[in-house]
């Protein structure tokens, strides 16, 4: 991790929905408290597999339970507005994409929701403007994606 003078990172997560593990990243916790102490924006879009009332999930899983366990010890917030599925599959609707954000950030993310836009995907697209002249890194986590290069920008 590089440290930036000013800006926000961006960090894609995501999390295998079957095989059980500790439900968060080291590298998750680490970017955040890097950024809580480097006083950095941060905006994370989650795959979570992760199930909690707080983004609109019908029911609360063990991942979910421990995603607002670490949120309420960091500057974190939800940004999901309303309970729009974001995971649709064989009939099964379930809000599992959350997106978070540095809590300074609530006010610079505008118009979040979930795209009626077919995505290619049982997952679908996340859109939101971040408001601002915000420089943006962006950081994508390969693990549990299948392979798909990392990429930096």
């Amino acid at each position: 991790m590089r440290k930036e003078q000013s800006g926000a990172w961006s960090y894609a997560l995501h999390t295998h929905p079957i095989i059980p593990r500790i439900p968060l990243q080291p590298e998750f916790e680490d970017l955040v408290h890097f950024c809580e102490k480097e006083n950095l924006h941060l905006v994370v879009q989650c795959d979570s597999n992760a199930h909690h009332s707080l983004w609109g999930s019908t029911n609360c899983n063990s991942r979910g339970k421990a995603l607002v366990e670490f949120m309420n010890t960091t500057n974190l917030e939800i940004l999901n507005r309303g309970n729009e599925p974001t995971f649709c599959s064989g009939g099964r609707l379930e809000v599992t994409d959350i997106t978070l954000g540095s809590m300074r950030l609530l006010e610079s993310i505008i118009g979040w929701e979930v795209s009626s836009e077919p995505s290619m995907s049982d997952h679908r697209h996340i859109l939101f403007i971040l408001r601002g002249s915000v420089p943006v890194r962006l950081i994508r986590n390969p693990r549990g994606t299948n392979g798909a290069p990392s990429k930096r920008t």
